[in-house]
């Protein structure tokens, strides 16, 4: 016996729209937003990855993860001067 025969209901009717090319935006040829920012090198890294997949996310988790990381301890590290 197979483990699903047929998709339970609620995963039929899930879609997905962002995988969807057409519903995609493209990315900037120059991005600017991280220059002279405490994580402008991490952002370096996840504009670099994302450009070389075309703007797809899952090949660049591991870059926005450092990402994210670097504004937690960003923000950790504003809050303890004030």
């Amino acid at each position: 016996m197979k483990f699903f025969e047929k998709l339970p209901p609620k995963l039929e009717k899930e879609i997905c729209i962002d995988c969807d090319k057409k519903n995609q935006k493209d990315l900037p040829s120059v991005s600017t937003s991280g220059e002279g920012m405490p994580c402008e090198l991490t952002y370096t890294f996840v504009t670099k990855c994302m450009n070389k997949f075309d703007g797809q996310i899952s090949p660049c988790a591991e870059e926005w993860d450092a990402f994210r990381q670097c504004h937690k301890d960003e923000k950790k590290g504003d809050a303890q001067s004030r």
